[in-house]
């Protein structure tokens, strides 16, 4: 059905996320190349957002930045995505 209107995509806050969740949808290769171009622009920010989903301990969210840059990666790859199959 097309009413017309735009499609928004909503997304929960931090917190929402299970533990190694970037790791599991890494075994998506769509998701991964997104991911990959999200941490070629960081990198030169200083951060990699591919360290702090792959190479993080448990306490890589203890910290705040890694949290909200891990969550928003993942939220802004899954939204430009057409579908995830697991």
């Amino acid at each position: 059905m097309n009413s017309g209107r735009p499609l928004w995509y909503v997304f929960s806050g931090m917190g929402s996320q299970w533990p190694n969740m970037g790791r599991q949808m890494m075994k998506m290769e769509a998701f991964q190349r997104s991911i990959r171009s999200c941490d070629a622009i960081l990198t030169q920010h200083g951060v990699s957002v591919y360290d702090i989903m792959m190479k993080g301990g448990e306490d890589i969210y203890d910290k705040c930045l890694n949290s909200f840059l891990g969550i928003t990666s993942i939220q802004v790859n899954g939204s430009t995505q057409k579908s995830f199959t697991f």
